[in-house]
């Protein structure tokens, strides 16, 4: 309903992670430029952690179709969810002097164990190994522990993602509207702009959130443009789903 109203040709706010929506400055930093940079130049642990809603998965899957882009050089394997086997996981070693990449999302997950066989492979003296590990904070503390001093052996490096400033909460939710067409100025005007960074805290997941139930409300109610007041109702389960309910009858 509100994709006609606000003039977008597709769904800017989905919950579900599109590439073609992906906005590379997570953090203020451009992390996949890093990530991939930190790649090329040898490092051979990368672990990126945060709490979820950040763009830990969207960041995971845009390394994983760049990196599947040039086969030639690297042999990419992915774990979506941890919960194989370690040798179901490492990529086959190959005559090919391309680089290995694992990459595993939602890390947290792995057995301690699995963790320590992951750097002990990646230490290996043959191994041409690299490890993109994703996960939520406690995965943090899970390396901080014994493994500790494994870790100490290989090159590594830690991100941690932290939620979006206010004017980073602005160009994302920029950047989500005019890739999806929308009329910038009525989907999202100035006057907005801190109302939903305060009411999300720059979680993206929760922008999008608000985003997509804003924008219902105000199309519900023909509204010219999206106001604050469309964005506090949103806020509230309880006013959201009263005033749908209200439209439906």
């Amino acid at each position: 309903m509100y994709l006609e109203h606000f003039g977008f040709t597709s769904p800017p706010f989905q919950d579900t992670p599109d590439q073609s929506f992906f906005w590379p400055q997570t953090g203020g930093h451009n992390l996949f430029q890093q990530v991939v940079h930190h790649l090329q130049d040898g490092t051979q642990l990368q672990v990126i952690v945060g709490e979820p809603g950040l763009g830990k998965t969207m960041l995971c899957r845009k390394l994983l179709n760049s990196l599947r882009s040039h086969r030639s050089r690297y042999q990419v394997v992915c774990m979506p969810y941890p919960k194989l086997a370690l040798d179901d996981i490492l990529p086959a070693r190959e005559p090919k002097k391309r680089q290995q990449v694992l990459i595993i999302d939602e890390a947290q997950a792995l057995p301690i164990m699995t963790l320590r066989a992951i750097i002990a492979a990646i230490a290996s003296s043959h191994s041409q190994l690299s490890v993109l590990l994703f996960g939520q904070t406690e995965l943090r503390y899970l390396l901080s522990g014994p493994i500790s001093e494994q870790i100490q052996s290989i090159q590594h490096r830690f991100v941690t993602l932290k939620s979006l400033d206010a004017s980073a909460t602005q160009h994302y939710a920029h950047h989500r509207i005019v890739q999806a067409g929308g009329d910038l100025p009525r989907a999202l005007p100035d006057s907005c702009h801190l109302h939903l960074h305060n009411l999300s805290q720059g979680v993206p997941r929760k922008i999008n959130s608000l985003m997509r139930k804003a924008l219902l409300l105000a199309a519900q109610e023909q509204s010219h443009q999206l106001t604050s007041r469309h964005l506090k109702n949103a806020a509230s389960h309880a006013v959201f789903a009263r005033l749908v309910a209200e439209k439906l009858v």
